[in-house]
């Protein structure tokens, strides 16, 4: 799909190899894939930083494409030394926006370090504004508190629930989705509650098996951007 857009784009089958390449070949911007054979993405981009500073070489921008997009998942892409970030899946639009960024002329670019999120919809598709302006007009002043605690609740939920899922603790899953059920309803987040509902039923069931949270983690990824998007921009609550 690049190619198509007049990128000249060149292909490694494992982290080792994207390693070797970016080490051999001067590269504008390097896709980094974190679920790769061999180095993950992660291991992958920490050599490269690492080369970069015993060679003297220029920093080459790398972006992230993962799967997973909580504060957690970006804070370690950071730590990693990556400097952008892309959650799967992704459109074509998405990517080239991100690389076009980092092909901007120098003074220009986003400063290295800082990870960039990506939203594909606005919060207002992702959020029941009548429900939001509700709560924020009972809360008034302390809205902004409410939604940074919001943030910190979410993305604790769903690494709990990524633990529980891995070690089939089907009854902390089910206290889990509980929890995020009502997080999300409570500041509007319809899609996330509706379908953390959904996955409470479904788990309730005697002999229930443990679920694919994926969809979950989408869903709440998506509720987390939208919330960032809205203590910056959402205008004050409509006046009755």
């Amino acid at each position: 799909m690049l190619r198509k857009r007049g990128l000249d784009v060149a292909l490694a089958e494992d982290g080792l190899q994207a390693v070797r390449a970016i080490q051999t070949h001067d590269y504008d911007v390097v896709l980094m894939d974190i679920q790769m054979p061999g180095l993950d993405g992660y291991d992958a981009t920490r050599a490269v930083r690492e080369w970069e500073l015993a060679t003297g070489r220029e920093r080459v921008p790398i972006i992230a494409l993962t799967a997973h997009a909580l504060p957690a998942d970006r804070q370690k892409c950071l730590a990693a030394g990556m400097d952008d970030y892309v959650v799967k899946p992704y459109s074509t639009e998405t990517v080239s926006t991100v690389i076009a960024r980092w092909l901007m002329p120098p003074g220009k670019a986003v400063p290295a370090g800082q990870v960039v999120e990506i939203i594909e919809e606005p919060a207002t598709a992702v959020i029941d504004l009548d429900r939001y302006e509700q709560v924020r007009s009972i809360m008034g002043d302390a809205m902004g508190a409410l939604l940074d605690k919001v943030l910190e609740t979410l993305d604790s939920e769903i690494m709990q629930m990524q633990a529980a899922a891995a070690e089939d603790r089907i009854d902390t899953m089910r206290e889990l989705l509980h929890r995020l059920k009502n997080t999300a309803g409570d500041i509007g987040a319809m899609r996330l509650h509706e379908l953390a509902a959904q996955f409470e039923r479904d788990i309730t069931r005697e002999n229930a098996p443990m679920p694919d949270i994926g969809p979950l983690e989408l869903a709440c990824t998506a509720a987390l951007a939208a919330v960032r998007q809205l203590i910056v921009e959402l205008p004050s609550p409509r006046s009755p």
